[in-house]
């Protein structure tokens, strides 16, 4: 047996932290995310694992510093769609089961998916897009300037993880399941 020993700051380094489970449509496999923190770095990562609910099995399905998040199945049980964030971005990205590595379905501008869904037939995404950048100033060298100073209009302005709200609107988008062609559903100067 062994022995209890208090927790130490470095532990923290060692956790995995299993979230957001979404069970395959036949009831039989669970798709996770497991989020750890990289000590050198001091960043989140997390990458998506798939087990049986049978308790036995888990296999690891996307690999190295990506934070790869919110798994959903496909109505058919073949594919899972998740959204895969990026230092500025976050796109949707489809995992075809049994057929090698994830690919990029979305090539959305500047700006932050969530709420992926498939529609019943699997032939369509509806999700949030919130474009962003349209305050973001950049240097002749191409780098971002930070902004002397921010105009805020509303109560909730700021989100850790997030940052400063832009003054641009999130809007429900569609893409298509295959070609990953996009299009706004909803406009207009509201969320």
């Amino acid at each position: 047996m062994r022995r209890k020993q208090p927790i130490c700051i470095d532990d923290i380094y060692r956790f995995k932290i299993p979230m957001e489970p979404n069970v395959s449509p036949d009831g039989k496999q669970v798709v996770f995310a497991v989020e750890r923190m990289h000590k050198k770095e001091r960043a989140y990562y997390s990458n998506l694992y798939l087990a049986g609910t049978n308790g036995r099995g888990s296999k690891q399905l996307t690999f190295g510093k990506r934070n790869d998040h919110f798994p959903t199945w496909s109505p058919s049980g073949k594919q899972i769609v998740f959204i895969r964030k990026r230092e500025t971005t976050t796109q949707i990205w489809i995992l075809t089961m049994n057929a090698g590595e994830a690919r990029p379905l979305t090539r959305l501008p500047r700006g932050a998916v969530s709420n992926v869904r498939w529609s019943p037939d699997g032939d369509k995404l509806l999700f949030l897009f919130h474009p962003s950048g349209s305050e973001i100033k950049v240097n002749k060298k191409g780098k971002e300037k930070t902004p002397v100073f921010r105009h805020i209009k509303d109560i909730w302005y700021r989100l850790d993880d997030h940052g400063y709200f832009d003054s641009e609107n999130t809007h429900v988008w569609v893409a298509n399941a295959r070609t990953g062609t996009v299009g706004q559903v909803v406009k207009g100067d509201y969320d």
